[in-house]
């Protein structure tokens, strides 16, 4: 964003300068503070201004104090004044200007600019304590969407989002109902109907749902809406929360933009929902938010609340907005598999066994870019002995050898080859296959240093053989196999995000290899039988007529 020449700089915030001379800004999403703004305007402001009075407060540190350590409470008043104010109300940091003049003033430097001159002439004082408030009893029945996305891949259709089930499964020792509700969202465009609206309504029959629990991209950012419009139209009158890429990466564009929602929460979902269901008890959207409720949201991070107080006025609480939740340890991460029923496996189970990819492809925007995190492979291989067990528990007869095909959602499996290796080797002990697993290109190929050369690395390749996965055993014609674009029962071995075979295209896509390194791999798999799917991207803003030539 363009600053002023004479503009308050925050610290922290990167200084650019643009050839032409004008002083550039790049903000991060969030602010590391935590602030509570009160709309007592009666101006029924936009969320947007809101979000700017909490940007500006909790930007502010102050002059002894380590970011966030100061609860903040911004009041915006009916006053037609610029004057900002600042005092210490039983310990907690009270700013109170106008909420016409944050609304309509034309940058948010003067408003910045305005708290933090209030906040820097307070006298020290001891600081109100943030709460550990719960409810005597949590949220009775929480509802979940199985899984939400609608894609192409038959086992969507039926499974149970690991997403989803890592966010369900903490609420196993809690008094709280998981209510699953199978509805199916376009993930772009029109052309794919919403379709299980029918279930949401059975849903709501059961009993009164205090918070419902979203995940959200922005290819189905319009059926969102369309979703939630339909939750309040069957009368259902809980609190929303939404998580998930979007929220995680424009937490505070979600908070303006999407109506009716209440919670936005930035990273890993499990580490906030139990939280939220302690809190809110079992209450709904037309309870107000006591003060020991906002005052124990206030103390959790990665969280923007929308609600209203005790006096009707609309409240947005700043969380340490500026934080994302990460899974220390994903092998301590419980599942609580009791909430996967027989019809979630009609097509295989689906398993993340890891967070985040090591590579930076200057296209991607999953959470957790260019960091790593992963079950070790014994933790795997103990789970899947666990769903075996689990199974003999929900099966009568023989267990389906579809419960036994397994789908592997992460961004990139192989880049721990270590890993990746000795798990297909112990595969091989279970009962369990792959349905198909995602990889890059640099993990198949040998390295010198940091260097990715373009001959395979067939000491790990040794180790991906065809009998690892499920489809191996069944009689494929080899012209099905390269024919492959029409629809089948079976599914490619290895995914594998090629992208493109043109170099130029590689090197703006920032993936790292060259067209030698893919044709030195393919060849290599052809050999080898491992039949792999390459995944493609048309085309980019600097794509040229010649490039998209050339890679056909």
């Amino acid at each position: 964003m363009q600053e002023p020449e004479d503009g308050r700089f925050v610290p922290g915030k990167g200084l650019i300068r643009a050839k032409d001379g004008r002083a550039l800004t790049k903000r991060t999403h969030g602010t590391s503070g935590r602030v509570e703004v009160i709309d007592a305007s009666g101006l029924d402001l936009p969320v947007a201004a809101m979000l700017r009075a909490a940007a500006a407060a909790g930007d502010w540190t102050g002059t002894d104090t380590d970011s966030g350590s100061t609860r903040i409470r911004v009041v915006l008043t009916d006053e037609k004044t610029d004057a900002v104010q600042a005092t210490w109300v039983d310990g907690i940091a009270e700013v109170r200007m106008s909420g016409a003049w944050v609304s309509e003033s034309g940058s948010h430097h003067v408003v910045n600019a305005g708290v933090c001159d209030a906040l820097d002439q307070l006298e020290a004082e001891p600081r109100a304590a943030f709460g550990d408030f719960s409810a005597e009893k949590p949220t009775p029945r929480v509802l979940f969407f199985e899984a939400l996305m609608n894609t192409d891949a038959p086992h969507n259709h039926t499974e149970i989002s690991q997403g989803v089930l890592h966010m369900a499964s903490p609420l196993h020792d809690l008094d709280t109902e998981v209510v699953l509700v199978d509805v199916k969202m376009p993930i772009t465009g029109a052309e794919r109907p919403v379709w299980g609206m029918e279930n949401l309504q059975e849903a709501m029959e059961g009993g009164p749902i205090g918070l419902v629990c979203m995940t959200l991209l922005e290819g189905y950012w319009d059926g969102a809406i369309k979703l939630i419009r339909e939750i309040r139209r069957l009368g259902c009158r809980a609190r929303i929360a939404v998580g998930g890429v979007m929220p995680t990466h424009t937490p505070e564009h979600v908070a303006a933009h999407l109506p009716e929602v209440n919670f936005i929460c930035r990273g890993a979902g499990e580490t906030v929902v139990k939280r939220l269901v302690e809190i809110l008890g079992p209450t709904d959207v037309d309870t107000p938010l006591t003060p020991e409720q906002r005052s124990a949201l206030l103390a959790m991070d990665g969280l923007i609340s929308l609600d209203r107080d005790e006096d009707g006025h609309r409240v947005l609480l700043s969380s340490n907005s500026a934080h994302t939740h990460i899974v220390e340890d994903l092998d301590k991460a419980p599942l609580n598999l009791s909430l996967i029923q027989p019809r979630h496996l009609l097509n295989g189970v689906e398993l993340c066994t890891s967070r985040g990819c090591i590579w930076k492809c200057s296209f991607c925007t999953i959470m957790g870019r260019q960091t790593y995190q992963s079950r070790t492979s014994e933790n795997l291989i103990d789970l899947l002995g666990r769903y075996e067990e689990y199974y003999h528990s929900i099966y009568e007869g023989p267990i389906p050898r579809n419960a036994f095909k397994l789908h592997l959602s992460d961004d990139d499996f192989a880049c721990d080859k270590p890993r990746a290796a000795k798990f297909f080797q112990d595969l091989l002990t279970t009962p369990f296959r792959l349905s198909s697993v995602q990889v890059a290109i640099g993990d198949l190929c040998k390295r010198e240093g940091s260097k990715v050369l373009p001959e395979p690395d067939h000491e790990f390749l040794d180790y991906i053989r065809p009998e690892c996965f499920f489809h191996s055993y069944e009689d494929i014609p080899e012209d099905e196999f390269i024919h492959d674009q029409h629809n089948r029962r079976w599914s490619a071995y290895l995914q594998i995000g090629v992208e493109t075979f043109t170099n130029r295209e590689i090197a703006r896509l920032g993936k790292g290899y060259k067209q030698s390194h893919i044709r030195a791999i393919a060849a290599e798999l052809d050999r080898r039988n491992i039949h792999f799917t390459c995944y493609f991207i048309l085309g980019n803003s600097e794509t040229t007529g010649e490039d998209l030539i050339e890679n056909l």
